[in-house]
């Protein structure tokens, strides 16, 4: 019996995939549904650096995108760089940042912007209940993908710096 499985994980197992394909593929996920956006394929230098691009012809959300999105993740010898077009950089991101670079995009359901007694403004980041999934040669997954929700790609994606709390929505996309 033991077999049998062994041989049913193998023929799901296509091959492996690089750590900076699977974080390329989460920020495609969180992105590629954004009409106002394009996501290129990934590019090698051949000198261990992988880059992408994020196009758009709104500067206002590619602005938003590039400062909530970490434009450089680094994998041993290896860095994965992601390249923006933007204007009027502005300094501190605001929940406005966040609601531009997600305009027109059903991942995130809402952003809440709520005062606390220790800090000034917090901001709720709440992206819609679901299920990202991609092949990406993940073991502990019996047909070897990436299994996540897009709070968790936030968290990882965006820039660590940024005072925001990522959540997901407690409302299925289907309600």
């Amino acid at each position: 019996m033991a077999n049998k499985n062994a041989s049913k994980l193998k023929n799901n197992v296509v091959g492996l995939q690089s750590p900076w394909v699977t974080t390329y593929n989460k920020i495609k996920a969180l992105f590629e549904r954004d009409d106002d956006l394009e996501i290129t394929g990934i590019t090698n230098d051949g000198e261990g650096v992988y880059t992408f691009s994020i196009i758009s012809a709104n500067s206002t959300k590619l602005n938003s995108i590039e400062r909530i999105l970490k434009n450089e993740f680094v994998f041993g010898n290896v860095k994965l760089v992601v390249k923006f077009v933007y204007e009027n950089k502005v300094d501190a991101v605001t929940a406005a940042d966040f609601k531009n670079a997600f305009n027109g995009n059903n991942v995130l359901r809402k952003v809440e912007t709520v005062d606390t007694v220790l800090a000034n403004d917090v901001n709720y980041v709440i992206f819609s209940k679901e299920i990202v999934q991609f092949f990406n040669d993940d073991i502990g997954d019996y047909f070897g993908n990436y299994n996540g929700l897009f709070e968790d790609i936030a968290r990882e994606c965006f820039k660590e710096e940024i005072r925001a709390n990522y959540c997901t929505d407690i409302v299925p996309v289907n309600e």
